[in-house]
């Protein structure tokens, strides 16, 4: 079928839509485009059809929403200038003149335009790096002063922040003997001040809110909040202080969420009317949506949290972090994603883990089935237990090898900014040294490769010459299939000591081995993202490759860093709140807009005779800074087929 392929060389995403004809799609200037985008190229057709399904938006040429598509959306609207945003994997806006009939469902969304018509297709990367560098000592109200710079990083402070993609990458941060703060990255006037003890145990739990809110972090004998027009103390007596943390960060986020219904995206949100529903007074969300942030957290923590308790999501994340100066330094990579933060004081954790690491050693030595292997080799990092708390993902930030939890390294994080872009095909290096492993090597692990745009290469019985040559080799993904042993992998010549790798070109990894933490730390040491191991012996999986369709229980992602924080399609939680996956399915959009012209304009709401029109009345939009938005990303491109 003929269409066009739009691809994200930097974060490898991609997808087809096809098109009523072969096109060849020309360059377009950026700066002709009213959206946020990286690149910009026009076609020739008569009908868009994508298989998928894609969320879509229809706005006018002064950024009204006039439509949201669901997949029981089936409409024609009149000829006029439209831009239609779209949830695609590469995000994705369409300009065009002319009627259109709208035809979504489940599986598709079709548009069938007036004849032929040139269509614009405008895309951007979603891919982020520091914006600037900011070099602290470890002197405690030094570190304070390089949190408080988080916040320069948002694109704007109005409720959209909400968005993943208003939530730029804060500075990264260097150790050094002075402070220093570039001009580029100074704290934003937000009239918000948040108070701490200026200890670790005390800075590290408020980054997050620091970064969400623009707050400035200042030394306090107290911790608590502070605004022109109220305090409000962090140390509850029931939660304590990193629960208050927590309480104000997700109560935040969800009234930010709510409060966005009445900007550029007025649509019916679920959360909204449960919001309503259980607050006693009503809250006048128009007014919020226009009020300054100090003013609008404010009146966030005017109401109770146990009347929103049941309205908050399940949160994606929960990094414990232990009390080294150097971990301010690995902060900046995980906030973007609004972590709840723990302190995991070292004592305690090393009393839970004390009991699992000798089960997992006893169980060890008593299921060794071949005496002639060398001795495991123990963790250079004593055995850590994450705390199991209600977050989807939970993961450990500083020295220590989790149990129960991902592993967050820095260099994963500066690996994934360094990474080159491409347009080929994803790369997938599999290597089974196994024979009695050799069921998960013929499986069709990777789909029909025939159909997906996958390049496989599946070797057997590697040396350790090869597969040090295929360590060293640029792939995407890097499947290891067989053993390790006293931290090296298992060939047929020997063993290859990880560390023998000085570098490595496969991003991501998964390594189905048992005891393969030490091996997959290197690796990404070496170069490589992030990606699966193993830390201990399965007792639902022995080693010899018996039941290797059964997944390890320990097996745990170690320091990608999007990876590590849920895989770079996770979905779960990341901008909207409860019921986000719903909305989803049933074709809800969750998306952002902002238009690049109209500085300061007026938006005039009116009802349509359209599905999912919003009524209200006529209100000036001024809490967006659209100027930051003008900042481009790496590019997105597409080509013809």
């Amino acid at each position: 079928m003929p269409g066009l392929t739009v691809l994200d060389p930097l974060e490898r995403s991609r997808y087809t839509v096809e098109t009523s004809r072969p096109v060849e799609p020309r360059r377009v200037p950026v700066s002709e485009f009213a959206a946020p985008v990286g690149a910009v190229t026009s076609l020739t057709t008569s009908r868009l059809r994508f298989q998928i399904m894609v969320a879509a938006y229809v706005r006018n040429a002064d950024g009204d929403l006039i439509l949201a598509a669901d997949p029981d959306t089936a409409t024609t609207l009149p000829a006029d200038e439209y831009y239609i945003e779209l949830s695609t994997p590469v995000k994705t806006y369409l300009h065009f003149h002319s009627g259109v009939e709208i035809d979504a469902s489940n599986e598709r969304l079709a548009l069938t335009f007036d004849g032929e018509t040139t269509v614009e297709f405008g895309a951007r990367s979603r891919h982020t790096r520091p914006a600037g560098t900011v070099t602290t000592t470890a002197d405690p109200e030094d570190v304070m002063a390089a949190i408080s710079t988080f916040g320069s990083a948002l694109k704007t402070t109005s409720p959209e922040r909400s968005f993943t993609t208003l939530r730029g990458h804060p500075p990264a941060v260097e150790l050094g003997d002075t402070l220093h703060v570039p001009d580029d990255v100074r704290p934003p006037q937000t009239g918000i001040r948040i108070e701490v003890p200026p200890d670790y145990e005390s800075i590290f739990p408020v980054a997050s809110l620091a970064y969400y809110l623009g707050a400035k972090l200042v030394p306090g004998r107290v911790p608590r909040i502070v605004t022109d027009g109220t305090i409000h103390s962090l140390d509850h007596p029931e939660r304590g202080f990193e629960g208050e943390v927590e309480r104000v960060l997700k109560q935040t986020f969800l009234f930010d969420c709510v409060t966005r219904t009445e900007g550029l995206y007025r649509v019916d949100l679920h959360e909204r009317q449960r919001v309503e529903s259980s607050v006693d007074r009503r809250l006048d969300f128009v007014a919020l949506y226009d009020a300054p942030i100090a003013e609008r957290l404010e009146t966030y923590l005017d109401v109770p949290f146990s009347t929103l308790a049941d309205a908050v999501p399940t949160w994606r994340l929960a990094v414990h972090v232990t009390n080294e100066f150097e971990n301010v330094t690995r902060l900046p990579y995980v906030l973007r994603n609004l972590p709840v933060i723990r302190t995991a004081g070292e004592t305690r954790a090393a009393e839970d883990a004390m009991a699992t690491v000798t089960d997992i050693r006893a169980f060890a030595r008593a299921a060794e089935s071949d005496a002639n292997r060398p001795a495991e080799r123990v963790p250079e990092e004593d055995y850590v237990t994450v705390p199991d708390i209600d977050t989807l993902e939970r993961a450990w930030l500083g020295k220590g090898a989790p149990v129960g939890g991902n592993k967050l390294l820095r260099s994963g994080f500066e690996n994934r900014l360094a990474r080159e872009q491409t347009t080929a095909d994803i790369e997938i290096t599999i290597v089974c040294n196994d024979s009695k492993m050799q069921a998960e090597w013929e499986t069709a692990l990777y789909g029909n490769r025939d159909d997906l745009p996958f390049d496989v290469t599946a070797r057997r019985d590697c040396s350790t010459a090869e597969l040090r040559e295929l360590l060293h080799r640029r792939t995407d993904f890097f499947h290891y299939i067989g053993h390790v042993e006293d931290g090296s992998f298992v060939c047929p010549d020997g063993a290859l000591d990880p560390t023998d790798v000085d570098s490595t070109g496969a991003n991501m990894f998964l390594l189905n081995a048992c005891r393969s933490y030490a091996p997959g730390k290197h690796l990404v040491e070496a170069g490589s993202i992030g990606g699966y191991r193993h830390l201990q012996r399965d007792r639902k999986r022995r080693c010899d490759g018996d039941r290797t369709n059964h997944r390890s229980t320990s097996q745990r992602r170690i320091s990608a860093s999007r990876g590590a924080l849920g895989g770079s399609k996770s979905t779960a939680c990341r901008q909207s709140v409860r019921g986000r996956r719903r909305r989803e399915r049933r074709g809800r959009p969750v998306g952002e807009w902002y238009p690049q012209r109209h500085v300061r304009r007026t938006v005039r709401r009116r009802r349509v005779r359209t599905p999912s029109a919003v009524v209200s009345d006529e209100r000036t939009l001024d809490g967006f800074d659209r100027h930051a938005l003008h900042r481009r990303r790496p590019d997105a491109v597409s080509r013809g087929r």
